[in-house]
C-alpha cells in the first residue's frame, strides 16, 4: 500500500505544474517545438492521468461510482491505443497521422487527468442540489 502511495505521489510531483487545474492549458502545439514536445507531454500527462486513477480510487470515490471509474478507465485506455496508433503510423511514414494522433492523445491524457476531479465537482453541485 505504501509503495502504491509513493508510486502516485511520485507521477504527481513529476508531472508538469503547467497542467494541473488550469483552465487554459499549455498545450504541445502552442509552443515552438510542438512535434517534439508532444511525445515526452502525452507520456508525462498519461502518468499524472493513471495516479489521480489511483489517488481517487484509493480514497474510494469508484467504489460509490462504478460507472464513472470505468468511463475514466476507458478514457486512460483510448490514450494509450492512440500512442500505439501514432507509433504505427510513424512507422508505415505517415508522420502527419502520427503526429495528429500525439496531439489527440495529449488532449485526452489531460481531460482523463481532470476526470476525477470533474466527477467530484458534479457530486458537490448535486449534493448542492438537493438541499
Amino acid at each position: 500500500m505504501k509503495l502504491t502511495h509513493l508510486a502516485i505521489c511520485a507521477s504527481l510531483i513529476a508531472t508538469p505544474c503547467a497542467y494541473a487545474e488550469n483552465t487554459n492549458p499549455d498545450f504541445s502545439y502552442g509552443k515552438a517545438d510542438a512535434y517534439q514536445r508532444v511525445s515526452q507531454a502525452v507520456d508525462s500527462l498519461s502518468q499524472w492521468a493513471d495516479g489521480e486513477y489511483q489517488e481517487h480510487e484509493l480514497e474510494g470515490l469508484f467504489q460509490r461510482y462504478p460507472q464513472d471509474a470505468l468511463v475514466i478507465k476507458s478514457t486512460l485506455d483510448l490514450v494509450n491505443q492512440l500512442k500505439q496508433q501514432a507509433t504505427q503510423a510513424q512507422a508505415d511514414g505517415d508522420q502527419t497521422r502520427a503526429s495528429a494522433l500525439l496531439f489527440a492523445a495529449e488532449a485526452t491524457a489531460l481531460y482523463a487527468a481532470n476526470m476525477p476531479h470533474l466527477l467530484e465537482k458534479r457530486l458537490d453541485v448535486q449534493a448542492q442540489a438537493a438541499r
